[in-house]
């Protein structure tokens, strides 16, 4: 699932670095909830029009569910996301 967040790339760190569950990650097929973003990860070094193509912007961080409580992860992309309101 990915997500965009308003207030670009500095949003988007804010909320990579309040998760506490989600680890960020750029494997995936882990049982782990993992939170990437894309455009300084497995993206990086693309030129900014190649990642909009791939729906790749600063603001968009990419999520993989894992096998946590479904509530806790609820919570802690919550608490994340309120940081940056």
């Amino acid at each position: 699932m990915s997500i965009r967040v308003k207030g670009g790339l500095a949003a988007a760190k804010k909320v990579l670095g309040n998760v506490k569950i989600f680890d960020y990650m750029v494997n995936v097929g882990d049982a782990k909830s993992l939170i990437v973003h894309s455009a300084s990860s497995t993206h990086f070094g693309q030129p900014k029009n190649i990642q909009e193509k791939a729906g790749v912007y600063e603001d968009t961080l990419r999520l993989s569910i894992g096998i946590e409580d479904i509530g806790d992860l609820i919570a802690d992309l919550k608490q994340a996301l309120d940081s940056i309101i």
